[in-house]
């Protein structure tokens, strides 16, 4: 899927009835909480759910496992996350620890 455009990526996701993990959240999330003129999530009725790991610039694969962990974490805790979106920041308070906000969409 490498190379594919965003408006192609969604429709294997939503064919394949997948939850999509993105490093590139604005592209996806909706528009109040995005810079993309289209994100993609926009006008879909039902999906399997977003996760938004917004991790800092330059950041290296121990943080991405992190932030992934922590996804997993959560997922597991609240169950599905069916028509929501999962946001994990990092923590201004806390270095090296994350901010999990789960939220509905649409």
């Amino acid at each position: 899927m490498t190379g594919w455009k965003d408006h192609q990526l969604m429709k294997a996701i939503i064919d394949g009835d997948w939850t999509l993990v993105t490093r590139n959240s604005d592209d996806f999330r909706p528009r109040s909480g995005s810079a993309s003129q289209a994100p993609c999530y926009v006008g879909q009725p039902l999906h399997t759910g977003l996760v938004c790991l917004n991790l800092p610039a330059g950041s290296g694969r121990a943080n991405q496992e992190a932030y992934f962990k922590g996804a997993l974490d959560c997922i597991e805790n609240h169950g599905d996350i069916v028509n929501q979106i999962l946001e994990v920041d990092p923590d201004p308070a806390h270095a090296g620890k994350v901010v999990l906000c789960i939220y509905d969409f649409p």
